[in-house]
């Protein structure tokens, strides 16, 4: 992610002079709201630790724009989605336990996020080329299926988990008209806490007795904090006012 983070800010420096000598005229309309919908593929299932079908989501997006100058905005943008799991089984390096527990989950998350920050964009035909990079937070609800031995089913709620959420984006803007355009994109975020660093999510009521029972299975059956990296390509509608 640094290294991603370090070629797009590198990139901005090197059209910013052009940006700056090709667009010094004041913008005509510098408020901007817009919707938008995608496609995502979830990194947040460790593939040396889980087997099972990838995690997608279709999110739908709202963002508003306030233009600086021709060359660079402020935007903010909220979002929200929820991904769903096919059924996924843990790998476990002790195939004793392996055999004898065959843990199964599926999951479904929400996750609600709330950035801001800088876009640049600069003129290419009847529309705008633009990058931006927002900061802000993000919210996680989880609700989990699991099957433990016996293929027992346990369903399971757990609270909401904040975490700091980066976002980098690249697209175009069309505009066929004054007012009107149509937008796409493709977009890098990252829940900050993923890799670990996040607590794990904690269940809304106590866990079934049966976890504690055997060894391994409070392992198999909680959900983990582990989230990562977040591909999204977008496609929205845009409107100047």
């Amino acid at each position: 992610m640094k290294t991603i983070l370090c070629s797009w800010l590198a990139a901005c420096l090197l059209v910013l002079p052009h940006c700056l000598k090709a667009q010094e005229a004041s913008p005509g309309n510098r408020w901007a709201a817009g919707i938008g919908f995608g496609y995502t593929y979830w990194e947040g299932i460790a593939r040396d630790q889980y087997e099972g079908k990838e995690v997608t989501c279709i999110p739908t997006e709202t963002n508003l724009e306030y233009r600086l100058f021709r060359w660079l905005s402020l935007t903010a943008n909220f979002s929200y989605g929820q991904f769903r799991s096919g059924r996924l089984q843990i790998i476990s390096t002790a195939e004793d336990i392996r055999d004898r527990y065959p843990f199964h989950f599926s999951y479904r998350l929400q996750l609600a996020t709330a950035s801001i920050g800088p876009k640049v964009q600069f003129r290419i035909g009847q529309g705008d080329l633009e990058a931006e990079l927002r900061l802000g937070m993000s919210r996680q609800w989880l609700h989990q299926e699991s099957y433990g031995p016996g293929q027992r089913r346990y369903a399971i709620a757990y609270k909401g988990l904040n975490d700091e959420y980066l976002a980098m984006r690249a697209g175009y803007t069309y505009w066929p008209q004054e007012r009107f355009g149509i937008s796409v994109g493709v977009e890098i975020a990252e829940v900050l806490g993923g890799g670990g660093n996040s607590p794990l999510h904690e269940p809304r009521t106590p866990l079934p007795e049966a976890f504690a029972t055997e060894p391994g299975v409070s392992f198999g059956m909680q959900a983990g904090g582990s989230y990562a990296g977040m591909n999204t390509l977008w496609a929205g509608f845009r409107y100047r006012f």
